[in-house]
């Protein structure tokens, strides 16, 4: 039995998209036609069900009719035919009837389920929905916080955005609630926790819309976080354990990370997971996340303090590990550091030579060091010369490839020389 305070309208179960929630943010209901598919999705699947307001059993009957050759089974509300057939909501399944008047309760008040009863009647100043425990219905009814949240008392976090739940699946299948009403599951799908978000968009199904858009409303709410202790999860399980949590798109999903994570960082170093293999030593030696390339790109832009090893200024993949250089490659580097010198350009940086994990990357600048690759030194010393000295300017102008600002840099470059080999000032 579902009851709530206050007697039921029947236009509510007759006038389709007629709603007064919609412009209420606190209410669960939306669309207009959910009492409509519930009825329409019990008939059809062979539930039974009653419906009282007040006193008075509103009857609910369908008849055949023909449209078009085809024979559909209009429904009749209290003797009077309805446009609609028990044809509505084709996707709805048992439960998602028992999800619409459980919600209608919640947004009417006084809300009152009792998940078994045999005593079917109405009650002044009432509306009641008596539904027959089906095999769909039983299930719900036995497995109930996994539909609903409302009776749940296991909240890890709270805020005005909504609730974080512990995960409570033993195959940690994600489910997503939206006010307390089970709007997604997937059981291809793990997460570290169950999230309860007023902003997930539904469609008229009542579940998720858009999955990368709810991912988003997910980012939102933990960047809100106060919890440090989930954060500080999130960023140890969330990457390395295939979590939903670790595929969103952090890169985009928030402008910056709030100083919440800042504190749950700490002083660990940032890796991004997928060539760890390449920070071997650092990982052995310090306090480290792992994470994917979009997480260390968000933390790396939010927090230009923290050490990030894994990703370029750009957010691209890109890891290194120091090797040791040939007799060769000695040779080369020494006749292009001297033509440097004999050409009066100042190398003001250290260099060593590393081998990348993206095969077309010949050189860059981190961390007051410039980077080259063996394969650099099978295109000549031309080339070699060309790429130390282009990752010497962008450590001294700290400006990004393909840049206007970097292009700008090399312009005045040329210009200065011009002025200092000619004695031509500007």
């Amino acid at each position: 039995m579902i009851e709530n305070k206050g007697e039921l309208d029947v236009s509510s179960l007759i006038l389709l998209g007629a709603s007064t929630k919609r412009t209420d943010d606190s209410k669960i209901g939306f669309f207009g036609s959910g009492n409509k598919y519930a009825i329409a999705t019990l008939i059809r699947m062979g539930v039974g069900f009653r419906i009282f307001s007040g006193d008075k059993e509103i009857k609910i009957a369908t008849s055949g009719i023909n449209f078009r050759g085809q024979t559909f089974e209009q429904i009749h509300i209290d003797g009077q035919p309805t446009s609609l057939t028990t044809d509505m909501g084709p996707q709805w399944e048992e439960w998602m009837a028992l999800r619409e008047w459980v919600s209608n309760s919640l947004d009417e008040g006084q809300s009152n389920i009792v998940t078994e009863t045999e005593n079917v009647s109405g009650k002044d100043g009432y509306t009641r929905f008596f539904i027959e425990h089906a095999s769909g219905i039983r299930l719900v009814i036995d497995n109930w916080n996994e539909y609903f949240t409302f009776d749940r008392e296991d909240v890890k976090y709270e805020n005005e955005f909504g609730r974080l739940y512990p995960q409570t699946n033993i195959d940690e299948t994600m489910v997503l609630f939206r006010k307390g009403i089970r709007v997604y599951k997937s059981e291809g799908t793990t997460s570290l926790y169950q999230y309860d978000l007023n902003g997930f968009g539904i469609n008229e199904s009542r579940i998720i819309d858009n999955l990368y858009s709810a991912g988003c409303r997910m980012i939102e709410y933990l960047n809100k976080t106060t919890d440090i202790v989930i954060l500080r999860n999130v960023l140890r399980n969330a990457f390395v354990g295939n979590y939903f949590e670790g595929r969103l798109s952090w890169k985009w999903g928030v402008d910056k990370l709030s100083q919440h994570w800042r504190t749950a960082i700490d002083n660990h170093i940032i890796v991004v997971e997928s060539v760890s293999g390449y920070f071997e030593d650092l990982i052995r030696s310090k306090d480290h996340y792992l994470v994917n390339a979009e997480m260390a790109f968000q933390i790396k832009h939010s927090f230009p303090d923290v050490q990030v090893y894994g990703i370029n200024d750009e957010g691209a993949q890109l890891a290194h590990k120091k090797v040791e250089p040939t007799k060769k490659m000695e040779f080369l580097l020494k006749e292009c550091l001297t033509f440097l010198e004999e050409t009066e350009y100042n190398l003001a940086d250290p260099i060593e030579f590393v081998e990348f994990d993206r095969t077309d990357v010949l050189g860059q600048a981190e961390r007051g060091k410039i980077l080259l690759s063996p394969k650099l030194f099978e295109l000549g010393k031309k080339e070699i010369v060309r790429t130390i000295v282009e990752e010497q300017e962008h450590l001294r102008s700290g400006f990004k490839d393909c840049s206007r600002a970097f292009q700008n840099h090399w312009i005045n470059l040329f210009i200065s020389e011009k002025e200092e080999r000619f004695g031509h000032f500007l």
